[in-house]
C-alpha cells in the first residue's frame, strides 16, 4: 500500500496547519511545491487566496510510529506568492529576515512548560512517582529523541500536574520547527493516558502559570558574546529590554498570557535585568553563556517569537544602546519600575505606538495579525467566568 507523507506550516497566530498527499507527489511537490487556499488561515484575502507551499527539503522529519500507528515523512514548508517570492508576514520567512546574513552563531534554547489535566498536586522536581503524566512525558521525550529533536533535560515544574521540557540549542529556524513537532508530540502522546496537555499560561490562579523562556545564544569566532556585558552585549540585552513592551503582543499574544504576569508568581512582570535575578525580565546565567529572556509562554508562535527576540536585540546593537544598571533586589517588592503590558489590549496598543512590529511582518502583516488579535479581546470581553458569579453575585 501506498504510503503518505505530511506537510506543515504555521499561520500567523501560531497554530500548525497541515496537509497530507500520497507518496507518489514527493518528487513534484518537492519541485515546485503546491497550491493552497491561503484565506482558510487568515493568510490572504479571500478574493485573491491562492499561495503555495514551497517544502524545505532541510527541513524534514520522520513522525515514528508511535504517533500515527505508521512511519511519516513531514516537511515544514514556507508559504509564497503565486510567483514565487516570499509573503512577507509568513512566520518562517519572518525569522528568516531577521537571522540571515548576521556575523553571529546564533542559537535558541528553549524551556518548554505546559500542565496535563486533569489536575493533581506536584511538586518542584518530583519525578520518583511513575504515574501516568510522568509516563505521557517520558514517551514523549522518548519520541522526540528519535526524531532527532535532542532533549536538554525534563522533569515536573512546581503547580499541580506541571512539566517542562527544555530542548538543546540549535539554530532559530530549527528551533522553531522543533518546538511545534514538539507541542505536537506532547499533546499527541497525552491522550494514549488518559490526559490533556495544554501549553495555556495560566490554569490555577493560586498556583505559578507556565512560561516559556528561552535562551538565546550569540558566538563570534568562537567567543560567548554574552561572556562580558560591555559594548554590543550589553546593547542587546538592552534591545530586549528596551522594546519588550512593543514585541510582547508576539511573547504574550493571548489573553491567558497575561493571567501568568502577575505578581508573586515568578513571572517577570518588570522590565530589568539580573544575573540571578529571577524577578527580572532578562537573567544573565551563571555560565556566561546566553541571555534568558522569561517573559514568552506557550501561546506564542515560535518563528514570531525567535524572530522578536533577535530583532530587538539587534536594534540594541545597532543603536550602541547604554545597558541600564542591573537589577539586584526582588522586583516584586520595589516601586517604579517600567513593567510590562499587564492586558492583551494594553501590549496592541504598545505595539501600535511603535514600529517593530511593522518593521518585523511589514504594514499587512501588522493588519491582519492586530485585528485578530482584537478580535480575540471582544471575545473574551463578553465572558463571564464563575468566579466573578461567585465575588458579585451576592451585591
Amino acid at each position: 500500500m501506498e504510503g503518505f507523507f505530511h506537510l506543515f506550516f504555521t499561520d500567523l497566530s501560531g497554530r500548525l496547519r497541515g496537509f497530507t498527499y500520497p507518496e507518489r507527489r514527493l518528487d513534484e511537490i518537492l519541485e515546485n511545491g503546491t497550491r493552497f487556499d491561503g484565506s482558510s488561515c487568515g493568510l490572504s484575502p479571500v478574493e485573491s487566496s491562492d499561495l503555495i507551499l514551497r517544502p524545505d527539503k532541510e527541513a524534514c522529519y520522520t513522525l515514528p510510529s508511535g504517533i500515527e500507528g505508521k512511519e511519516r515523512k513531514v516537511y515544514f514548508c514556507d508559504v509564497v506568492k503565486k510567483d514565487g517570492s516570499p509573503l512577507p508576514y509568513d512566520p518562517r520567512s519572518v525569522l528568516k529576515k531577521v537571522v540571515t546574513g548576521k556575523n553571529y552563531e546564533l542559537l535558541a534554547e528553549p524551556e518548554l512548560e505546559f500542565f496535563y489535566l486533569p489536575s493533581r498536586t506536584g511538586a518542584l522536581y518530583a519525578g520518583v512517582s511513575f504515574d501516568a503524566e510522568h509516563k505521557a512525558r517520558m514517551k514523549a521525550v522518548e519520541i522526540l529523541e528519535e526524531m532527532g529533536i535532542r532533549v536538554k533535560v525534563t522533569h515536573r515544574e512546581g503547580g499541580p500536574s506541571q512539566h517542562e521540557i527544555e530542548l538543546e540549542a540549535d539554530e532559530p529556524m530549527r528551533m522553531s520547527d522543533k518546538l511545534q513537532l514538539a507541542k505536537l508530540v506532547v499533546k499527541e502522546t497525552a491522550k494514549e493516558f488518559g490526559l490533556k496537555a495544554t501549553f495555556l499560561p495560566r490554569i490555577f490562579p493560586d498556583f505559578n502559570g507556565s512560561g516559556m523562556h528561552v535562551h538565546l545564544i550569540l558566538r563570534k569566532e568562537g567567543r560567548n558574546l554574552f561572556e562580558n556585558l560591555e559594548g554590543e552585549a550589553g546593547s542587546f540585552v538592552e534591545g530586549l529590554l528596551r522594546h519588550a513592551g512593543e514585541i510582547a503582543v508576539l511573547t504574550n499574544p493571548s489573553v491567558n498570557s497575561y493571567r501568568r504576569l502577575v505578581e508573586g508568581f515568578e513571572a517577570p512582570v518588570y522590565i530589568a535585568w539580573g544575573r540571578m535575578n529571577r524577578t527580572a525580565l532578562v537573567r544573565i546565567p551563571a555560565s556566561g553563556k546566553s541571555v534568558e529572556y522569561r517573559g514568552g509562554d506557550g501561546t506564542a508562535n515560535p518563528y514570531l517569537l525567535l524572530a522578536s527576540l533577535f530583532y530587538a536585540g539587534f536594534k540594541g546593537m545597532e543603536g550602541n544602546y547604554p545597558l541600564r544598571p542591573e537589577s539586584t533586589e526582588n522586583l516584586y517588592e520595589r516601586a517604579g519600575v517600567e513593567r510590562l503590558p499587564s492586558t492583551l489590549m494594553e501590549a496592541i496598543e504598545c505595539a501600535e505606538k511603535g514600529s517593530l512590529l511593522q518593521e518585523l511582518l511589514g504594514e499587512e502583516g501588522k493588519k491582519r495579525f492586530l485585528e485578530e488579535k482584537k478580535k480575540e479581546v471582544r471575545i473574551f470581553a463578553k465572558e463571564v467566568t464563575e468566579k466573578e458569579k461567585e465575588y458579585y453575585g451576592d451585591i
